[in-house]
């Protein structure tokens, strides 16, 4: 006899969703997570949240869609028009090189610095067995392959983070100094560093985050994103 279980809970969400019962839905799909691939349950998740206004947390889930692998055209649009909703744009876009460096390393798993360090080696110790390059070269691969390593290691501490609520971005790391508001939804790019977050990206929301201030942040942490569902 065929197994219907999955055919009968993807019919409960689609009629939850047909019906326009987005609150019932979410529901559903927070007692469901292992219905659908991660990928998919993000983006059922993230599209839900939408219809409620929930559009931090949905920007989230759209985020974690895009990571783990749902590239396809809806997702693309729904993250242009989610960021368009929230206005993040004016935050995270930025003239400043340290952004371009760091929104590229934000869309980069762990492992691509771990497969860059072994394709370096190989490349290197490869031409050097066939008498391509010299020895000095070929020392130079190895410390290029070490340098990438510990580069990936050190990025492997960061975190990112979707905003929820407002969040105050202090110019020092307590609260005597002075502080910006950033919006809910924005994208931080963050290091911890005792008791507080030091905001690396967006150059626009540069200071200080304070771990008390934690609850409101949606954890997305993207070199992760691989493991999580």
């Amino acid at each position: 006899m065929e197994d219907t279980t999955i055919k009968d809970e993807l019919k409960t969400y689609q009629d939850l969703w047909q019906a326009k019962e987005y609150q019932k839905a979410k529901i559903w799909l927070e007692n469901h997570p292992t219905s659908f691939s991660a990928e998919t349950w993000h983006y059922n998740l993230g599209t839900t949240e939408a219809q409620l206004n929930e559009l931090p947390s949905a920007r989230y889930h759209f985020e974690q869609a895009y990571q783990l692998g749902k590239r396809d055209s809806k997702v693309a649009e729904s993250l242009i028009w989610i960021r368009k909703e929230l206005q993040t744009e004016q935050w995270e876009t930025s003239s400043a090189w340290t952004d371009y460096i760091y929104k590229f390393l934000i869309y980069r798993p762990q492992y691509f610095f771990s497969q860059l360090t072994l394709v370096t080696l190989a490349l290197g110790f490869g031409l050097f067995a066939i008498k391509k390059i010299t020895k000095k070269i070929m020392i130079s691969f190895v410390v290029a392959g070490f340098l990438f390593s510990c580069l990936g290691l050190y990025l492997s501490q960061n975190i990112v983070l979707i905003t929820q609520e407002p969040v105050q971005s202090y110019r020092g790391p307590s609260k005597i100094f002075d502080f910006q508001e950033v919006p809910a939804g924005v994208m931080l790019y963050l290091r911890p560093y005792g008791n507080t977050y030091k905001v690396l990206y967006p150059s626009l929301a540069k200071g200080w985050v304070l771990k008390d201030t934690k609850q409101v942040i949606k954890e997305g942490s993207i070199w992760d994103l691989m493991n999580q569902n």
